[in-house]
């Protein structure tokens, strides 16, 4: 069974390293999707959390990416999967480009 709707959501990325300072500074982050495939995410730091980080801090840490819950299902294995859009609200997506993913449920907040 599918359900479809639409609302806000946090999905918990890593915080793994400091890219470029400047106000705000710019750092790297992953995320890992319900297949294992690793994302990454290089933005400014108020992106994904509320931390004072600069290349002193200690990584890895943990973040968060707002994004827009589309639907939920069951997976093969009885995991609660769930498709995000980190595009929406703040326009952030992956290095390679994309802003849809599949994730499970126990990564949002």
């Amino acid at each position: 069974m599918t359900i479809h709707y639409t609302s806000m959501v946090e999905v918990a990325v890593e915080i793994v390293r400091f890219v470029e300072s400047g106000q705000p500074g710019v750092i790297e982050c992953r995320l890992a999707d319900a297949a294992g495939m690793l994302h990454r995410f290089i933005d400014k730091v108020p992106i994904f959390t509320n931390a004072d980080l600069d290349e002193s801090s200690r990584y890895p840490l943990t973040g968060a990416i707002r994004c827009e819950e589309l639907r939920r299902w069951k997976d093969s294995q009885g995991r609660l999967v769930v498709a995000i859009n980190t595009g929406h609200p703040d326009h952030v997506e992956s290095t390679s480009g994309e802003t849809c993913f599949s994730v499970l449920a126990v990564q949002l907040g």
